[in-house]
């Protein structure tokens, strides 16, 4: 999860009003309350792109099948690993989120602060990330992370090919009414 628009393949997803569903790579988010949010098509693997401007932050939800069977827990040390060989700082070693079984870390690269969940659900790697100009905004929407992490359901639908990437699908069958 740490190279996260160097990826190669697609993720096409369908908008709903505040909810992104991914059938492809079997997913669905919602977008806290005041984030705007948006299926982002352009970088490939990243399924979900929410924005709120004050304070600002972002948030990516992406997906990957992992080269070999891993477990949360070794997905987020090799995320560790990886993060320090590329000179970010770890501020957070892997935390179990209890209510979601991911694990969490916070890193920074001295000009932008993240928050990073990574859930290994099937064969399909998730990881949702925030991140934020320091690390004051960050906590401010750490409610807003642990909102969009818990509302991550899984959902039946097209597999994941062995390449990882996601097969095309039709974006009209992705669409699913929001909740009331």
């Amino acid at each position: 999860m740490v190279a996260l628009l160097s990826w190669t393949g697609g993720a096409r997803a369908q908008v709903e009003t505040g909810r992104v569903e991914s059938s492809a790579w079997q997913i669905r988010i919602s977008a806290p309350e005041g984030w705007r949010i948006s299926a982002q098509g352009s970088y490939p693997r990243v399924i979900a792109w929410m924005n709120r401007t004050g304070p600002a932050g972002t948030m990516l939800l992406t997906a990957e099948r992992p080269k070999s069977p891993t477990s949360s827990v070794q997905y987020a040390q090799q995320t560790v690993a990886q993060l320090r060989a590329m000179g970010y700082t770890i501020e957070t070693e892997p935390q179990l989120h209890a209510a979601t079984h991911a694990l969490w870390i916070e890193f920074d690269d001295g000009k932008t602060f993240f928050r990073q969940a990574v859930l290994i659900s099937g064969d399909i790697a998730y990881g949702l990330t925030l991140s934020a100009p320091d690390r004051r905004v960050r906590a401010q929407h750490l409610r807003a992370f642990d909102f969009a992490l818990r509302s991550m359901e899984r959902i039946e639908g097209a597999a994941v090919d062995a390449s990882g990437d996601a097969p095309a699908v039709d974006d009209a069958a992705c669409a699913t009414p929001p909740a009331s």
